[in-house]
């Protein structure tokens, strides 16, 4: 059925079913009931915005890129037959730290996205390395067995690849994500600009979610309908 549903009627429905999803966090999560009329005002906004995003991006002037230069904002997809996974940690307002977890394909296709929230955690390093550890846990119980990690916290990223030994709070994290790496060598880390790990940032804040509780990862059929998206941040 939606094989043969045109592009106005799917984003619909896929704001509608979104609409669904984000109403019923907040209900298990925050116990906040939403009026239906707000919902559906506030889903039919963001797709306006996603729609007029997608119209800005179709009238811009085409430009080739050579070997020689390289967009360093874009992201750069992993070789084939492994996957990405894209990491940021984010403090919220209210002192608990939200991470965005976004995995793909060389192809740029999204397997699957997530969100985590920690709380009572200090640091934004211990706050990065935690949302790491979810990440590693995550892809163990998935089954996957080539995956390359991608975070913008450049010291997370070089203390773990690296041999110093670390005596802060969040030095038992860091031996935890080390060794992992070294017993499962088809999985490896490494750094990103910021700008480059936008994706992550910005689903990290789509489910408001209680910091008391594990971020909720959205069904496939959902994950699917929004990769056009995510793809297109």
């Amino acid at each position: 059925m939606i094989n043969n549903t045109n592009k106005e009627y799917l984003e619909k429905i896929t704001t509608i079913i979104y609409g669904i999803w984000y109403a019923r966090n907040i209900l298990v999560f925050q116990e906040k009931h939403l009026p239906p009329q707000d919902i559906s005002s506030t889903v039919f906004n963001q797709l306006q915005e996603y729609q007029l995003h997608g119209f800005e991006q179709q009238i811009q002037v085409p430009h080739v890129k050579t070997n020689g230069c390289r967009n360093d904002t874009s992201w750069s997809p992993p070789l084939r037959g492994i996957l990405k996974i894209n990491v940021d940690a984010h403090l919220s307002s209210d002192g608990h730290w939200s991470t965005g977890l976004v995995l793909r394909r060389s192809d740029g296709s999204t397997v699957r996205v997530a969100t985590r929230a920690h709380k009572g955690i200090a640091d934004v390093v211990t706050g990065e390395a935690m949302g790491l550890i979810y990440v590693i846990d995550w892809m163990k119980k998935m089954g996957e067995r080539n995956v390359f990690f991608e975070l913008d916290s450049q010291t997370l990223v070089r203390v773990v690849k690296g041999n110093d030994e670390i005596r802060r709070s969040w030095g038992s994290v860091v031996r935890r994500c080390k060794l992992f790496l070294k017993d499962n060598p088809n999985f490896d880390i490494g750094w990103v600009r910021r700008k480059a790990n936008q994706t992550a940032r910005d689903w990290q804040n789509w489910p408001n979610l209680s910091p008391t509780k594990s971020g909720s990862m959205i069904s496939p059929i959902v994950s699917n309908l929004l990769s056009k998206k995510i793809k297109a941040m």
